[in-house]
């Protein structure tokens, strides 16, 4: 009988460690019972920000305050096209104006890493003068820039872009 209990233990440590050794994400959770969309799913803020390893997120904070919404288009059914909600104040020479997009956002997964795409285009550039800041705030000539997750946990998102020898890091939290 104790026999069979140690093999069971044995069994089930096995069957965790392998489990566990499968995460895609490099600082994310080794096993979750929430699916990733659900996990995407939530309102954020910018806790950190960087270009090339240069710290942007006083920066940020000085000029920019959005929120980035993640959410369902089809309510309790998520799918990989998540809507994506950003509004919130941009500094314009002093005075804060209210910014707002919303649209439906995409997000892929394949197979190694988990993509997803926001596409935060400043319409009018003349409303916020000085305030085009790549890759989270874009105007109409930039290709829509393409994010690696490469965090994500239940109350964090970390995601990375590249764009020629430019590398930006963003980390947000609920």
């Amino acid at each position: 009988m104790k026999t069979k209990s140690i093999r069971n233990i044995i069994a089930l440590a096995l069957f965790l460690f392998t489990v566990t050794a499968c995460s895609k994400f490099e600082d994310g959770p080794k096993i979750s019972f929430r699916s990733k969309m659900k996990r995407i799913y939530g309102e954020y803020h910018i806790e950190y920000l960087s270009k090339n390893g240069a710290d942007l997120t006083d920066y940020w904070n000085k000029y920019y305050d959005l929120s980035f919404k993640f959410y369902s288009p089809l309510g309790d059914r998520p799918d990989d096209t998540p809507g994506v909600k950003v509004y919130g104040e941009i500094d314009s020479c002093g005075y804060w104006k209210f910014y707002e997009t919303d649209y439906e956002g995409g997000c892929f997964d394949d197979g190694s890493s988990v993509f997803l795409y926001m596409y935060n285009y400043i319409i009018d550039t003349t409303l916020y003068p000085n305030r085009y800041f790549y890759p989270l705030l874009i105007v109409g000539e930039d290709q829509t820039p393409v994010f690696e997750i490469s965090r994500l946990s239940n109350d964090e998102m970390w995601i990375t872009h590249t764009k020629g020898s430019d590398v930006y890091e963003i980390h947000f939290s609920e």
